[in-house]
């Protein structure tokens, strides 16, 4: 797939907030919790993380204080464990979705689910990464 092509599809993904949101409110006084939909990948997954680390780097200082508190997560993860196929977003690229989440579906529900061409996450996750990551320092 070619890059303006992936880029293409990166904005469409973050286009839609079902895809993208990966947080129920918490109860009470309780931060939010950060949830994994049971059908998104590891990869995908790691994407979106890597998102929220760039927003806040891009950000201007002014914007800080709301984005931290959009941000501010409890920091166990919890997979999602109730679903309805219904919910489940189609027409993603292959590689957005769980390999072993796709192995549960009938071959009904894998085709109704309309899947693109797989657009490299893994490569994109990997650049990503080294976008966000700090050098590691030795004192």
């Amino acid at each position: 797939m070619s890059t303006r092509s992936c880029n293409n599809q990166l904005k469409l993904l973050f286009s839609r907030k079902d895809i993208v949101s990966d947080w129920e409110d918490g109860t009470g006084d309780a931060r939010p919790t950060r949830i994994r939909p049971i059908w998104r990948s590891e990869d995908f997954h790691q994407i979106v993380r890597c998102s929220d680390q760039m927003l806040v780097a891009f950000a201007k200082k002014s914007q800080y204080p709301q984005l931290r508190k959009l941000l501010d997560r409890q920091s166990d993860e919890k997979k999602q464990d109730v679903w309805d196929f219904v919910d489940i977003p189609r027409k993603l690229p292959e590689d957005c979705y769980d390999p072993l989440f796709l192995a549960s579906l009938s071959e009904a529900e894998r085709t109704s689910l309309k899947k693109k061409e797989s657009m490299g996450l893994a490569l994109i996750l990997q650049s990503m990464r080294e976008l966000t990551s700090r050098p590691s320092r030795t004192i």
